[in-house]
């Protein structure tokens, strides 16, 4: 019989879940408020996955795989990289994070 043993997803594992949710049509932007929301959820209850979530984008961001769209002026509309399609396409979206990350 074997046991499961439940565990916290690492950050860079919540990120690459957070990038192959949110950016399923490579050309769209993303609103990073509607993500976090549909991810996560709203209200006092979900704050903490909403922070674990935020993070992950926030690591997103640092590796240079999702940028601000600049063609929205409302909102926080996030668009994938050129290095972010890479990742997805690369199928190691986690190595992409590593790599980008201890290089800064």
């Amino acid at each position: 019989m074997r046991m499961e043993i439940d565990r916290t997803p690492s950050l860079v594992e919540t990120a690459e879940q957070l990038l192959t949710r949110a950016f399923v049509r490579a050309d769209d932007s993303v609103s990073r408020l509607n993500m976090l929301n549909s991810l996560a959820g709203q209200g006092r209850d979900q704050r903490p996955a909403r922070l674990r979530f935020a993070e992950a984008w926030q690591l997103l961001e640092r590796a240079g795989l999702i940028c601000r769209d600049p063609d929205q002026h409302q909102g926080d509309w996030w668009f994938l990289t050129g290095a972010g399609k890479a990742a997805l396409r690369g199928g190691d979206v986690q190595g992409s994070i590593m790599l980008a990350t201890t290089a800064l």
